[in-house]
């Protein structure tokens, strides 16, 4: 368990919001899904004994760009009105891959003289170590960078791979009704169902 600091919350008074993310237009054999993230943040808060769970918030949308998620937005809210305290994630990178929703993250875990308190009072990640000083602050944002600057290249190397395909007359997106996308030559080809589709167009 986390060492409480003279003056603050304990921990186990903390409302931890499990939040948990997984993008429809990421690989799943390069993510988690979503069931696995929430099954390892919540043995993680077994495990610590001191992390009360109260909600669990699942999304299917790209953190790339800001303001696409409207159960993050929901979050945001959440806490900024007081329904909760911290989040447990299972990365940074499930949180944020834009630097605006970064930014936001990072402002809640710091005090100001205006605000009077730290909105967003703990963050915890099963699979990275986050402490909430100036210095686990400077590598949160780093972490967030290297998410945001990652989600960047993909999209590059998925446009540079369509633009090739199309130069070769591969095909690229979701065969229609009746094709299927031939293993060898990429391009589209009738499926074992042609025939069956092109009889109902002609009925």
């Amino acid at each position: 368990p986390q060492q409480e600091q003279p003056g603050s919350v304990a921990r186990r008074d903390l409302k931890f919001v499990l939040y948990a993310r997984k993008s429809t237009d990421e690989d799943t054999k390069q993510v988690h899904s979503i069931e696995d993230q929430i099954s390892t943040c919540q043995e993680y808060a077994d495990a610590a004994g001191d992390i009360n769970i109260v909600e669990i918030i699942k999304e299917q949308k790209s953190a790339k760009y800001s303001r696409n998620r409207p159960e993050f937005t929901r979050m945001i809210q959440g806490i900024k009105k007081g329904d909760y305290d911290a989040i447990i994630a299972y990365a940074p990178d499930r949180l944020s891959r834009n630097m605006l929703e970064a930014g936001e993250i990072i402002d809640m875990l710091t005090p100001t003289k205006e605000r009077g308190s730290i909105l967003l009072k703990d963050l915890v990640f099963p699979s990275a170590t986050f402490g909430n000083d100036p210095g686990g602050r400077l590598s949160l944002a780093v972490m967030f960078s290297l998410a945001t600057q990652y989600s960047e290249q993909l999209s590059e190397r998925v446009a540079l791979g369509h633009q090739k395909n199309l130069k070769r007359g591969i095909s690229s997106g979701t065969p229609k009704w009746g094709y299927t996308r031939d293993e060898f030559s990429g391009h589209y080809v009738p499926s074992p169902i042609f025939d069956s589709i092109k009889e109902c167009w002609k009925m």
